[in-house]
């Protein structure tokens, strides 16, 4: 781009004056903790002033610049900000990315294609330099633009972008686009004129060129309350979003924390940015949660309570339901969005396409974004050494097995008796979309092994239970005792290392006591058999979910799980009415629900059906 430099015989004086000043408070406000700091600089206007003004208050500087291999000045406009570093006396690192070759293999416009990759040069480049924070000279005007265009998308919040995100910092943005040339003209800096900014062709520059002046013209200072806009959308969205992570149970591992260097814009692109760039999913980034780390992707799979997310406010279900199509790698859209909304309490298992290979899918009392599982590779299992892994030799001992996906009139031989493989899933509650994707063993249509579900046993199957599973089987025994006494039929276990505590069903009319709840007396039971309140690192397994005063017990007794069978939709602590456990409580219970929910509900059912009858 052409140099600008129109003091190009004066001499240099020293940087001063109020705009410095602001600049440096602003830096010190939204950094405090940095000691060194990146610049992304191309040479404009925006980003010399930063750099100059930086410099000059003594500030440690790495300059940073992208050729996007789009310009044949692209080689000047590198040794302009070589020149810059040297006159400031810090280092210099440049890339070069091919930013045309990525946008045709991706389908992006040129315009994203830049950002994007841009973007992620920086950001590595910030990282291998040292430096604490990555700063992006973005303007007030800028700012303004973004708002614009987001307006055009039809965003849900015009909220421009944002001062500081993870290690991203935009110092400027209160500062015009005029005010930082004017100064730079002042003291007779030089910058270079990119002449792609004057290209209406370009989303951002009709905005800037052909939008704004007219809004100006029409409403003086609408850029400036375009970017106040942008504060008041952005407090309003970051508020929202923190209360669906409170409120919304599995809502955090989908919202995630801000982002840092190399995470921002979900793309990675190798030192010459050609075919060796890589595409790196957000989805995949794992975040942590009380359960520990867990992938977006899995979380958007996995989804939400349904019935619990239909009882938040409308925007606390829009910002939920945006982050599950966001994780699944689905385009947000508000009618999606919309329609997922008006699903929440369906009876019925609900699902419908959003594209991308995704459906919505409301079922089991969950809502998510999924995708089907790809079918297994089918091959015959004729030696013991052949079998998948965890399945023994005497699964051969009646002749050859199949390994593969499920076939219509596939059926299992279960203690019980026969039963088709379709209601065996559907009675686990395996996802639909999922069921293609098992890998399981027959002879026929007999199945005998299904992944993490069925085993072989006796020449049949037997049902594959986990720790939790077994132990909510015991506490369905507590529960059908007590609904044989006349007590509301919940039973509860405390549980440590697979060693049972203490147990307990409720005893609310027999001991004339209203906190006689299945779960205290267990608690109270395992406090009595260990010695000790303190209940560290145990489960508590229960038919019902806990009510408050169930959850502030578990919470005193520092348990670590809670299990529960079926929701409780009049006293529910853990989502059933409300979700105490996402508040700021000094200890975080880790919570799994909805085992054998179907047992416990029909218990419950069946007593309340009595009484009323």
């Amino acid at each position: 781009m052409p140099e600008h430099d129109p003091h190009a015989r004066r001499p240099i004086p020293a940087a001063g004056g109020e705009l410095v000043g602001v600049v440096g408070g602003r830096l010190r406000e939204l950094a405090p903790e940095a000691r060194r700091f990146a610049i992304g600089v191309s040479g404009g206007g925006d980003s010399v002033a930063l750099v100059w003004m930086l410099a000059e208050r003594g500030v440690d500087l790495v300059l940073l610049h992208v050729d996007h291999a789009l310009r044949p000045e692209a080689e000047d406009d590198a040794a302009f900000v070589r020149d810059l570093a040297t006159a400031v006396d810090a280092p210099f690192r440049a890339e070069r990315v091919e930013v045309r070759a990525a946008a045709d293999r991706r389908g992006w416009n040129l315009e994203e294609a830049a950002r994007r990759l841009r973007r992620s040069s920086l950001h590595r480049m910030a990282r291998a330099a040292g430096a604490d924070v990555l700063l992006l000279a973005h303007t007030v005007d800028d700012q303004a633009e973004t708002v614009v265009l987001q307006a055009l998308r039809g965003s849900a919040y015009l909220r421009g972008m944002p001062a500081r995100r993870g290690r991203l910092v935009r110092p400027l943005l209160t500062i015009g686009r005029g005010e930082l040339r004017a100064w730079l003209d002042r003291h007779g800096r030089p910058w270079r004129d990119d002449p792609t900014n004057a290209d209406l062709e370009r989303a951002r520059a009709w905005v800037r060129h052909a939008v704004l002046p007219r809004l100006e013209s029409y409403a003086p200072g609408v850029t400036h309350r375009l970017a106040r806009l942008a504060t008041v959308q952005r407090d309003a969205a970051d508020f929202v979003r923190d209360e669906a992570r409170r409120r919304v149970r599995g809502a955090a591992a989908l919202l995630g924390p801000e982002r840092s260097f190399g995470e921002d814009d979900g793309v990675v692109v190798d030192a010459k940015g050609g075919a060796a760039a890589v595409e790196v999913s957000r989805t995949a980034a794992p975040v942590a949660t009380a359960a520990g780390p867990v992938s977006v992707a899995a979380a958007a799979a996995d989804g939400v309570d349904a019935q619990a997310l239909a009882r938040q406010p409308v925007a606390i279900q829009r910002e939920v339901l945006a982050a599950l199509l966001a994780g699944a790698g689905v385009e947000v859209d508000l009618h999606r969005i919309e329609t997922a909304r008006a699903h929440l309490n369906d009876a019925d298992a609900w699902r419908a396409s959003v594209g991308a290979g995704a459906w919505w899918r409301v079922a089991y009392g969950r809502v998510a974004v999924v995708r089907s599982a790809p079918r297994p590779a089918e091959r015959s299992v004729t030696r013991a050494e052949e079998l998948p892994d965890g399945v023994g030799a005497e699964a051969l001992e009646r002749g050859p097995l199949e390994l593969r996906a499920r076939r219509p009139g596939d059926v299992v031989r279960l203690p019980g008796g026969h039963r088709s493989l379709a209601d065996v899933l559907i009675d686990a509650r395996v996802p639909r979309e999922a069921r293609d994707g098992l890998r399981l063993l027959a002879r026929g249509d007999e199945v005998v092994w299904v992944e993490g579900l069925l085993r072989p046993a006796g020449g049949g199957a037997m049902l594959v239970e986990d720790d939790d599973e077994r132990a909510m089987r015991e506490a369905l025994v507590l529960a059908r005792a007590a609904g044989e006494a006349g007590e509301l039929p919940v039973g509860a276990l405390v549980l440590l290392g697979g060693e049972v505590l203490g147990r307990g069903a409720n005893r609310t009319r027999a001991d004339h006591d209203p906190t006689a709840h299945a779960e205290v007396l267990a608690l109270r039971a395992a406090a009595a058999s260990t010695g000790d309140w303190r209940l560290t690192g145990a489960t508590l397994v229960v038919t019902l979910e806990p009510c408050p005063m169930c959850f502030g017990a578990i919470l005193s007794a520092h348990v670590a799980r809670v299990v529960y069978g079926a929701p409780n939709l009049r006293e529910g602590a853990l989502g059933g009415v409300a979700d105490l456990g996402g508040e700021r409580w000094k200890r975080r219970v880790e919570v799994r629900g909805g085992v054998r929910a179907r047992e416990s509900a029909a218990l419950l059912a069946s007593f309340f059906g009595e009484r009323r009858g």
